[in-house]
C-alpha cells in the first residue's frame, strides 16, 4: 500500500513541474507576425510604449461588505505584450499582438495564457494606449469607465 501511494505522489510531482513549465511569456514571441502586426521597421515605434502601465478601478460597492475593484495591466515588452485584468466579475491574462497607428499602440487579441478567455469575442482592438499631455491614457471596449461606459479616454498610470 505504501508503494503504490509513493508512486502516486511521484506522479503528481511530475505532472504539476511539467505544467508548470506550460505557458512561459517567453514561449510568445508577437514581432514576428504575418498579419499585418508589427513588423520590423516599427519596431523603432514601439520603444516609446515599453514598460508596465497599471490602471486600478474602484466601480462602487456591491453590498455593505463587497467592493466592486478591477486592476489592469498592460505590459510591453521587445518581444512581447501582455493585457490582464483582476478583480470583480474578471480574471485574464491575454497574449497580445499589436500594432502601431500614428502615436497609438493598438493591442489585438492573440492568446489567453491564464483565466477566462473574456475578449477572444473581440473583434476590433482590446486596448489604444496614447499619450497626451506627457500623460498615457486608453480607450477600450474591454476597460470601462468607472459609470460602466466603454471605449472612454481614461488615464493609465505607467509605473516601470
Amino acid at each position: 500500500m505504501t508503494k503504490y501511494i509513493l508512486i502516486i505522489s511521484f506522479l503528481i510531482i511530475l505532472s504539476c513541474k511539467k505544467n508548470s513549465n506550460d505557458n512561459k511569456e517567453s514561449d510568445y514571441p508577437i514581432l514576428a507576425d504575418n498579419e499585418g502586426m508589427l513588423k520590423e521597421p516599427e519596431i523603432n515605434q514601439i520603444s516609446n510604449f515599453l514598460g508596465k502601465y497599471d490602471l486600478l478601478q474602484d466601480k462602487g460597492r456591491l453590498d455593505e461588505f463587497s467592493s466592486m475593484i478591477i486592476s489592469y495591466t498592460i505590459e510591453v515588452k521587445k518581444d512581447s505584450i501582455f493585457f490582464s485584468g483582476q478583480g470583480y466579475k474578471t480574471n485574464f491574462r491575454d497574449l497580445c499582438s499589436s500594432k502601431v497607428d500614428g502615436d497609438t499602440l493598438k493591442l489585438y487579441y492573440k492568446l489567453t495564457i491564464e483565466g477566462d478567455e473574456y475578449n477572444k469575442v473581440v473583434d476590433e482592438s482590446l486596448v489604444r494606449l496614447y499619450k497626451k499631455n506627457n500623460e498615457f491614457y486608453v480607450k477600450s471596449p474591454v476597460i470601462t469607465s468607472t459609470t460602466w461606459e466603454e471605449n472612454v479616454e481614461i488615464k493609465i498610470e505607467k509605473i516601470e
